[in-house]
């Protein structure tokens, strides 16, 4: 007597919806958290930039600074115009105000977030800061967004 095969060995499609549920639910709660950190990130590289600026409007204010002169924008730095960058997140105002001292100050300058989930966010240096003690960067986020 010959035995039957039983039917090829496979998942219902039960057991798939539920393995695809639980990713769902899993990407729900990982993604904010992701996009989050990505922000920061770009947030961090603005600050980075800015500090760059900074650096440089300080070294142009040692080289030239004497009678009262300030640099008039990017063009006089030894830095390259953030906003002349391809694939750039953020569009950078030269600082309103400049003092080439003593001391040197660099305060209101700032970056605004060029689109994305954080559009409008301003990342502020003042240096030295507006309170003391304070952060030099203060962080600016429009609300209602994921990053505020």
């Amino acid at each position: 007597m010959k035995k039957r095969l039983s039917q090829a060995g496979g998942f219902t499609l039960l057991e798939l919806l539920m393995v695809v549920i639980i990713i769902a639910i899993l990407a729900a709660l990982a993604l904010p958290g992701y996009f989050r950190a990505v922000e920061r990130a770009r947030t961090a590289e603005a600050t980075v930039a800015m500090g760059q600026i900074r650096g440089a409007i300080q070294r142009w204010c040692v080289e030239n600074g004497g009678g009262g002169a300030v640099p008039a924008g990017f063009a006089q730095l030894d830095v390259e115009n953030p906003n002349t960058l391809a694939n750039r997140q953020f569009n950078y105002a030269f600082p309103t105000a400049v003092s080439c001292g003593p001391p040197i100050t660099v305060t209101n300058m700032q970056a605004t977030r060029n689109g994305g989930p954080c559009a409008n966010a301003v990342v502020q240096m003042d240096d030295p800061p507006l309170v003391a003690g304070a952060s030099m960067f203060t962080n600016t986020w429009p609300a209602g967004t994921p990053c505020a």
